[in-house]
Formats: structure tokens, sequence, C-alpha cells
């Protein structure tokens, strides 16, 4: 039967190129002919009879195909089926008993014969590999595949019931792993925000470290008392001065001035010797809120130190 068949599939092979050339020797010889008369010309007939078996050829190659195909495919079959009823016989007596079950079912009654043992062997590889999963489960998994394994059996067979119930528990395995995978989200969202916290706060702590507090009063003693001193001692440092009063504030914003009340008019410097530029947005913004002879504290750094002028700050907040 394999050789009829291998023939049968080199005559396809044959018939195949024979149709479009026929095809294409038709239509070569139907032009050579068109326009042409029988009686005018001696090579008309020779042409119209190619012509004609040009048709014949068609007709011929295209029957062959046929033929050959229906051959092919039955002997096809044939051999699949050959074929499948040899892994049947190799199966074991459990695995046949197994088969044959899975092979009456009902909604295996429509399917042709060889479609049917394909789909009972597949469903019978498929039915081994949930028995092996099932026993191997623990003890809360395979309970939880019993219970829907009786929910499905009440409107389905055994094997797709048992098949159905364990998708049910990779579903719950996958639902568990998505539910960890968000809680380790979240506690890593948690730890970023913690940390975000963390660097924020120490932030603030290394930026209120930055600043040395001074009262204003300090520092017009230690400019009056050694303006030499007061220039080494304060110049480049970050300060926070407590104590002061703003005396002045320039109309365009750039200087706003800081001192304290002269109750004593023996003083040697003038009361308003602390010369206050804003540098920062915060500091700018800041000076709409000041007012003269109110306190301030002013947070910045001292550039220079003069024996006449005072202090010059390059500030960075008001409060």
């Amino acid at each position: 039967m394999n050789l009829v068949v291998i023939i049968a599939g080199l005559l396809a092979l044959v018939s195949l190129i024979g149709i479009p050339v026929s095809i294409c020797a038709f239509i070569y010889y139907k032009i050579k002919t068109k326009g042409m008369s029988q009686n005018e010309n001696a090579d008309y007939e020779i042409l119209h009879k190619k012509q004609l078996t040009s048709m014949k050829a068609i007709g011929i190659f295209v029957l062959c195909f046929s033929l050959s195909y229906m051959v092919v495919i039955s002997g096809s079959k044939k051999t699949t089926n050959e074929n499948l009823d040899r892994e049947i016989a190799a199966l074991s007596t459990e695995d046949r008993a197994m088969f044959d079950d899975i092979y009456k079912l009902d909604v295996l009654k429509s399917e042709d014969e060889i479609s049917r043992k394909e789909t009972a062997l597949y469903y019978l590889e498929i039915n081994k590999e949930n028995i092996d999963k099932m026993n191997n489960l623990d003890e809360e998994s395979k309970k939880f595949v019993e219970d829907r394994y009786r929910v499905y059996a009440k409107y389905t067979n055994e094997i797709f019931a048992r098949d159905n119930a364990l998708k049910d528990l990779q579903q719950r395995y996958d639902d568990q792993a998505e539910y960890e995978e968000w809680i380790a989200w979240q506690k890593n969202e948690e730890k970023k925000r913690v940390t975000a916290e963390e660097l924020r706060l120490k932030a603030e702590e290394a930026e209120r470290n930055k600043y040395s507090e001074v009262r204003v009063w300090d520092l017009y003693n230690d400019l009056k008392n050694n303006p030499a001193r007061a220039n080494n001692l304060y110049t480049g440092k970050y300060v926070k001065i407590i104590g002061g009063k703003v005396m002045n504030i320039e109309s365009n914003g750039k200087v706003i001035q800081v001192g304290v009340d002269v109750g004593d008019k023996n003083f040697s410097l003038p009361h308003s010797f602390i010369n206050c530029f804003p540098e920062s947005k915060e500091a700018k913004s800041a000076i709409y809120n000041l007012n003269i002879n109110k306190t301030t504290v002013v947070y910045g750094k001292i550039t220079d130190v003069g024996e006449i002028a005072g202090y010059y700050v390059d500030v960075d907040r008001f409060e």
C-alpha cells in the first residue's frame, strides 16, 4: 500500500507540473490560430489539432491529479490509523482500560475514527499527568482539588473534572504568587517612602546644623571691641542670627538692614549694622512679609565684615 501511495504522490506531482504547461500550450496555439482561415492557411489544421490535444492534456492531468490525491489521502489516513492502532496496542493494561473509557465518551462520538483515537490518546496523557500531579500534592492542595473535582463532576466526566480542578488549583497558585508579588512591591514602596523621609529629615537636620546660632548683640559687641577679630571669627561662616530687628528695607528689595534698638546714645556703630542680601528664592519671597521694627531671624552666610558698615550676609531665608 505504501508503494501505491508513493506512485500516486509522484503522479500528483507530475500532474501539477503538466496542468500549467498544458494550459500555456493551449493559450499559445489559440493565439497562433487566431485570424487564420482553414481554407487559406495550410498550418491551421496542424495548429488546431495541437490546440485540441492541449485541451485533452489539461483534462487528463486534472483527472490524474484528483485520483492520485484521493489515493494519497486515503493511504495517508490508513497509515495514520495503523500507527494509532500500534500505539494503542502497546498501552499497558491499566492505560488501555483508561483509553477505552475516554474513547467511549459522548463528546468524542461525533469525530471520525482517526480523530477520535488521536483525541483519546491525547486525553489519556493529560489524565495520567493529572493523576501524577494529584499524587504529589500536599494535603491542603489535594483537598482543594477534590472539592473542585466534586463540583465539576456533577456536569462533566471525571477526566475533564479532574483537569478543570487542577487548572483551578494552578490559577489559585498564580493568584497567590501575584498577591505575594504585590505585597513585596508594597513593602518595597513603603521602604522607599521611609528611606525618602529619613533622607529628608537628615537633610533638614543637616540644614539646621549648618548654621551656628549667634545673638545680634554678640555680633555687635565683637565688631565694636575688635573688628579684625570679628572679621576672622565670622567671615565665611553660616549663621543663624537671632534677636535682631528689621531697621530698613530698600524699595528694590536688594538690601535689608537688621540691627538693634539704640537705647544707649553712646553707640559707636550704626544701629543697623547687618546688611542682608537675599540670595535664595525663599529669602526673596520672604521680603514682602517683613516689617520695619519687627524682629526677625536671619539664616545665611557672612561674606564680609567692615568696621564701619558692619556685617554683609548672603541670606538663605528669613523667619
